[in-house]
């Protein structure tokens, strides 16, 4: 009975632990990507990224990467509830060269 009792009490703790971390995590990264093909056959691309705080630095990172792939991108902070980060926007000339972007890349035999 001592045996169960136990066991019962280990659930419990590893329960409230797992709901813990769930609260605490969930709603830390927001990411959107949005793309516009002009007519002209230029192409804008716009990123927004939010985190929490704790993970400040990713986004961060983020922002450096796309700066160092095009000096051009114009960044603004932004805020939503207790997240904030940046929008990205880029202008590229041609499709071909937003085609260059990693993110677009196509892979062999993925896409």
């Amino acid at each position: 009975m001592m045996i169960e009792t136990c066991r019962n009490r280990m659930r419990t703790l590893f329960a409230a632990l797992l709901i813990g971390v769930l609260a605490m995590t969930s709603g830390c990264f927001s990411g959107d990507v949005n793309v516009v093909i002009n007519e002209d056959g230029s192409a804008d691309l716009k990123t927004t990224l939010m985190s929490v705080p704790m993970l400040a630095e990713v986004i961060e990172q983020s922002k450096t990467a796309a700066l160092t792939r095009n000096p051009d991108a114009q960044v603004n902070p932004v805020t939503k509830e207790s997240m904030s980060g940046y929008e990205i926007t880029e202008h590229y000339a041609t499709i071909d060269k937003l085609s260059e972007n990693d993110f677009f890349k196509a892979n062999e035999g993925k896409n």
